[in-house]
């Protein structure tokens, strides 16, 4: 499994929030859709790859931080049409989290460790398919 960082080509990391204002007046929603993007040789050179990427939900005000690992994807090599030079597979959208805080997208240096997660990341496989 390679893990590849979002490209920093003006593409936003992928971020979801509720916040209330501190008078509580005020409520601030925000929600993404994004795609993961590589090149493919930075992956290998098989014809069908698997995404994998988690969520880290951060309750507002502290708490212990919550991961979710997004199913795997997986994608067969082709490019979108508007980019013949990277590899974009689903469109995803990350809601508006149900309780105050921020959710990001990211992976895991190690895998076994949800300590390890480091947003703007994701894991890559290169395989062959039929």
């Amino acid at each position: 499994m390679t893990a590849l960082a979002y490209p920093s080509n003006g593409l936003f990391s992928p971020v979801a929030s509720l916040n209330w204002s501190t008078d509580r007046k005020t409520l601030e929603k925000e929600s993404s859709s994004y795609r993961p993007r590589f090149a493919k040789p930075k992956v290998g050179l098989g014809t069908c790859y698997k995404i994998k990427s988690a969520t880290r939900f951060t309750p507002a005000g502290g708490g212990a931080p919550v991961y979710t690992d997004i199913t795997e994807e997986t994608w067969d090599g082709t490019a979108d049409p508007g980019d013949s030079t990277k590899g974009i597979g689903a469109l995803r959208t990350l809601a508006v989290p149900a309780a105050e805080g921020e959710t990001v997208v990211g992976w895991y240096t190690d895998p076994s460790d949800h300590s390890t997660f480091v947003r703007d990341l994701y894991g890559v496989v290169c395989y062959g398919c039929a």
